[in-house]
């Protein structure tokens, strides 16, 4: 019984001491990190971005946006603060003001002793004006069914009835060509008749003379 309770005693013992080397083990948390929005995750209009920045020497930190395909490596600056922030909202990025495409979103920690640390979430999709894809699309294959020909019924073919024209406003009638004619003629024949006794009535006068 005695030799028991020197041996429960003697893993007692051991058990502290054990925690605190699996304690000293573990690495230390990263200064830094973005725990929302999420790599290829689709964002639209105003996105609040979650994140941590620990107080241990923290000097400032800075969250900024690039694009994603960009090779020069420039950053958008969307805020900075020198408050530590323990998993809750570091600012909010208003994808409104950019064109959709795939984006990379930046935090960086500036230490006391001048050294720095930076987290990178890549592919972030802004779709403020496109169709949101899904995240992860299921492929599905396509069947091709070649449909039945549907026969044509034939189409009956039908003689237009020819619509009458409306009557043409100047047109002229034989009856009417026919008066035009005659008052010409008696029109004509009394001037020539007047010119006859105008004629006649000269000729007098001069014999008179």
């Amino acid at each position: 019984m005695r030799y028991q309770i020197v041996f429960l005693l003697l893993i007692a013992s051991l058990i502290p001491w054990g925690a605190a080397r699996a304690q000293e083990d573990e690495p230390p948390p990263p200064p830094a990190e973005i725990l929302s929005p999420l790599a290829g995750e689709a964002v639209q209009g105003r996105t609040p971005i979650l994140g941590t920045v620990r107080g241990d020497q923290l000097d400032a930190w800075e969250l900024s946006f690039g694009y994603a395909q960009d090779e020069t490596g420039t950053w958008f600056l969307i805020d900075r603060d020198e408050s530590p922030v323990e998993a809750a909202r570091l600012s909010e990025w208003d994808t409104s003001q950019i064109t959709d495409g795939l984006y990379n979103l930046r935090l960086v920690v500036y230490l006391n002793d001048g050294s720095q640390f930076e987290t990178i979430v890549p592919d972030i999709r802004v779709r403020n004006y496109t169709p949101i894809e899904t995240s992860t699309p299921t492929i599905t294959p396509t069947v091709l069914i070649s449909p039945t020909p549907t026969p044509i019924p034939p189409t009956a073919t039908t003689i237009p009835t020819p619509t009458p024209l409306p009557p043409n406003p100047a047109e002229i009638t034989p009856h009417e060509f026919n008066n035009s004619l005659l008052r010409g003629a008696l029109t004509s024949l009394g001037l020539f008749l007047l010119m006859g006794l105008y004629s006649s009535l000269r000729k007098s006068l001069r014999r008179r003379e």
